[in-house]
């Protein structure tokens, strides 16, 4: 019994002495992972914080993510967002995927528009533009539908 004790305490011990620990400073809302960068931007990484995440719920008067809609930061953390409610939306899973897959395209950049709400949870709109074959740029609407802008 003692020896099994001792060895489980030793294993212990050997764990917490080779576990990473991961140092992490703060600007403003925003934790970040020191000494580590998205490979995508090559932009410091952001440590997720649910205290925030709540608090974006807490202001819409929810205390979880409704069914059918996932958390979104508008501006994405690898692109420089704060993780911070003020960057927070709600999005039906759908459209969360569709921009996140628009995102992550090479040829997409984010346009916000603080003053247009996307839904009844969000409180700034995010169009992501992307390049037409031809030169042209578009983005995607609620509908799903291109939406040509105009030069």
């Amino acid at each position: 019994m003692n020896k099994s004790i001792l060895l489980l305490c030793i294993a212990l011990l050997l764990s917490l002495m080779t576990a990473k620990a991961q140092s992490t400073y703060t600007i403003g809302d925003t934790e970040y992972l020191f000494g580590q960068t998205y490979e995508t931007t090559g932009l410091p990484k952001v440590k997720r914080s649910s205290g925030n995440r709540q608090s974006f719920l807490d202001s819409r008067g929810l205390d979880q993510v409704p069914y059918g809609y996932e958390v979104d930061h508008i501006i994405p953390l690898s692109k420089g967002g704060a993780d911070s409610p003020s960057n927070m939306q709600l999005l039906t899973i759908e459209a969360h995927a569709r921009k996140t897959a628009m995102e992550r395209s090479s040829s997409s950049t984010i346009y916000t528009n603080p003053s247009r709400p996307s839904s009844s949870f969000g409180s700034t709109s995010a169009r992501i533009m992307q390049s037409g074959p031809r030169g042209g740029q578009y983005y995607i609407n609620s509908s799903g539908n291109k939406v040509y802008s105009r030069k």
